[in-house]
């Protein structure tokens, strides 16, 4: 009977263990940022505060446990309370953060790569951090192959889209502008989306609308059967739409969906915007 107490013990304590495992937590962002490059490890600083229930609910689920215990060796890894920690205020204020629980990845000198928001499950939270890990290995690899072959299509193609999805868009726009003057007709099939990433930097970011617009309209001439027309074709008619060019702005809507009538989400969007005008 007092091997049965001891073994059902052990068990319990194992699976204690498992599901609440000790996480190394950094508190305090210059300590967090100056361990991430000495170790030249990526960065997860969660942002989270006291009053935010998922935030409990992702501590209890998703961050106290053994598959994150592993995955803070392979990151550096902080958390800040975005209202009580100074710097959970600024990162919070820098980043743009709408909300809590949030999960910003940061290279080793603190640079933005991306961030998850919301309340994520394990599984999937795991899945995200392993992608990012292996899309910042590739990344690394890219830039390596680019010093000893700057003129390699496939590779300043790379470099633009996740300059741009740094949000380091001065980068993004100069690969960017390298693709399309090196294949300026598109025989690698990136010069297309080359554009459309440029047009997308232009109305977005640099609030250039003519300049956006003219790349747009470049994609739906040269390539209209491309990839990258379907968002050019819709992104054209909301931005005409904008500018007070509607009724040119609606027959761009409306042709989006006569030529792609498979896209029901995209098309249940413009059939609520046209139905506001």
């Amino acid at each position: 009977m007092l091997k049965k107490i001891i073994y059902a013990a052990l068990i319990l304590s194992a699976g204690i263990g498992s599901a609440y495992a000790k996480v190394n937590w950094i508190s305090e962002y210059d300590a967090a940022l100056k361990a991430a490059k000495t170790s030249g490890k990526m960065l997860l600083v969660q942002i989270s505060s006291e009053t935010c229930i998922y935030c409990r609910k992702m501590d209890n689920e998703v961050l106290n446990t053994e598959a994150i215990a592993k995955l803070c060796n392979q990151v550096k890894c902080a958390k800040l309370d975005s209202v009580l920690n100074p710097d959970g205020v600024q990162l919070t204020r820098q980043f743009k953060i709408q909300g809590t629980p949030a999960t910003l990845l940061l290279d080793s000198d603190g640079g933005f790569i991306r961030i998850l928001s919301g309340y994520i499950p394990l599984e999937r939270f795991t899945k995200e951090i392993d992608n990012t890990l292996a899309r910042v290995k590739e990344f690394d690899k890219t830039l390596s192959l680019l010093k000893t072959d700057p003129k390699n299509i496939d590779a300043l193609a790379i470099a633009g889209n996740e300059y741009f999805e740094r949000r380091l868009y001065e980068k993004a726009v100069f690969y960017t502008n390298e693709v399309i003057k090196l294949d300026p007709e598109n025989a690698k099939n990136k010069t297309d989306a080359a554009y459309l990433l440029r047009a997308g930097i232009s109305l977005f970011q640099s609030n250039d609308i003519q300049s956006g617009l003219k790349d747009l309209t470049l994609i739906l001439d040269k390539w209209p059967s491309s990839r990258s027309a379907k968002t050019a074709l819709y992104l054209k008619g909301l931005i005409l739409i904008h500018k007070g060019e509607t009724e040119e702005g609606k027959r761009h809507l409306q042709g989006f969906k006569d030529k792609y009538p498979e896209e029901r989400e995209m098309i249940r969007r413009i059939d609520s915007i046209l139905a506001r005008l």
